[in-house]
């Protein structure tokens, strides 16, 4: 094992035999590295934006978001940056995952023809102006990835501009979702939020108060993970109207609200049941943008047999030479 900072020495020792495997040599080296030494693999996460599905005026509208969905050229753009490695997806999990299925994780189909018809039918308004927020250094070349969307959402017609924000500026909008606002409903009763658990009734109030009192984001920068494969943990995270940086709210009676418990006390077929729709519902609503799992990058000497897991994780015992 040997420790070098800079992913061009680390990938450099790969080519000259001083190593036999460089770690993360980041997506450049798919440029400038040799055929045949690069590999890619996951990271359990995924690129997306986070859509304000509750308040904004023109996200809250279904046809708005699938017109977004169709206006974007994933492929495109994962061809572009990132050398065509990482596969595009129609949701924040990917086939594999417990609730996950072909169907409700296969891409939505690039057509922006659709999207312009669609956004006809939301009576759509660009005075709306709809934001990107996003970190500067979350993930690599992640700001041209917001300037691609945006190019995308702005030739059908929409009205899209770009905020770069601060990582602390980011965690506070993002913790400003459904959960803040039930919480200030029920300050509003003079009840406590840390022991007073809200009704149904509670969350549809929080919706209809139009947000919490502090910033929010439009589209908001996300990358969801899962290395425990089940979609239990994104549904409970990003789908719960309880929790602060949800979006995502449906407290109808027998609603997602519901449904999210039933599925996380299920196991075996029951659980896939139920969060296969959980997650149908998920790719339906689009409460996040489609958008591509993101890659780390290998350079794996040509005698080292190992393919990279769906994970970062290197796992030496999988690893063997060729003479």
């Amino acid at each position: 094992w040997l420790w070098r900072g800079e992913q061009t020495v680390a990938a450099a020792m790969v080519q000259t035999g001083e190593a036999d495997i460089a770690w993360d040599v980041g997506v450049d080296s798919i440029e400038t590295l040799p055929e045949g030494i690069v590999r890619s693999g996951g990271s359990a996460e995924t690129f997306t934006l986070r859509v304000n599905m509750l308040w904004h005026p023109e996200l809250k509208k279904q046809k708005v978001r699938l017109a977004m969905a169709h206006a974007i050229n994933c492929q495109e753009v994962v061809d572009t940056l990132y050398g065509g490695y990482p596969r595009c997806l129609g949701n924040i999990i990917w086939p594999g995952v417990i609730g996950a299925t072909e169907e409700n994780t296969a891409p939505f189909e690039y057509n922006p023809d659709l999207a312009r018809q669609l956004l006809q039918e939301a009576n759509y308004n660009p005075d709306n102006l709809i934001t990107i927020t996003g970190r500067g250094t979350r993930i690599p070349k992640n700001v041209e990835a917001y300037e691609a969307i945006q190019g995308y959402l702005e030739d059908v017609g929409m009205n899209v501009k770009i905020n770069i924000v601060e990582a602390s500026v980011w965690r506070e909008m993002r913790n400003c979702g459904i959960g803040k606002a039930e919480n200030e409903v029920l300050e509003a009763q003079g009840k406590d939020p840390s022991t007073d658990e809200p009704t149904l009734a509670d969350m549809q109030a929080a919706i209809d108060k139009g947000g919490a009192n502090c910033p929010i984001g439009d589209l908001m920068d996300d990358e969801p993970s899962n290395e425990t494969l089940d979609f239990g943990r994104q549904a409970n995270r990003y789908m719960n109207c309880r929790v602060i940086n949800s979006l995502f709210c449906d407290p109808t009676p027998g609603g997602i609200q519901e449904q999210i418990g039933l599925a996380l006390a299920a196991s075996g077929k029951e659980r896939q049941k139920l969060l296969q729709a959980i997650a149908d519902r998920h790719r339906a609503e689009i409460p996040h943008l489609p958008g591509f799992e993101l890659p780390v990058f290998y350079a794996v000497d040509s005698k080292l047999n190992w393919e990279p897991r769906f994970d970062r994780r290197v796992r030496v015992s999988t690893m063997w030479f060729s003479e």
